[in-house]
């Protein structure tokens, strides 16, 4: 999937991006894009900050996926478990590093 946490968007390219998605609401296009792999806490949960134990997302905060974060697109979750041979399931997760499974 296509995304990354906001932090990370440049105003250019946010600016830009809505203002192409505001163009294909109007036309009443819905854009579907991936919510992310890793909630509010993004993929800095997975990051560690200099070496220490901590977390990113202790040093930036929580950080939602962009583009996922637009209010011109829909962003839609995932499922988790088939990959394992597991029951699919609703896929969330914490501000933690692990994942969670959702209903």
């Amino acid at each position: 999937s296509y995304g990354m946490p906001e932090i990370g968007v440049t105003k250019g390219t946010s600016a830009l991006f809505e203002a192409m998605m505001m163009k294909l609401a109007a036309r009443g296009v819905t854009v579907v894009v991936a919510s992310g792999d890793d909630g509010a806490a993004s993929s800095l949960a997975k990051t560690p900050w200099s070496g220490e134990e901590c977390r990113a997302v202790k040093r930036f905060g929580l950080q939602p996926m962009w583009p996922a974060s637009s209010a011109w697109v829909t962003a839609v979750g995932g499922t988790m478990g088939a990959e394992m041979g597991k029951p699919e399931v609703a896929c969330s997760s914490n501000e933690s590093r692990y994942w969670d499974e959702g209903g």
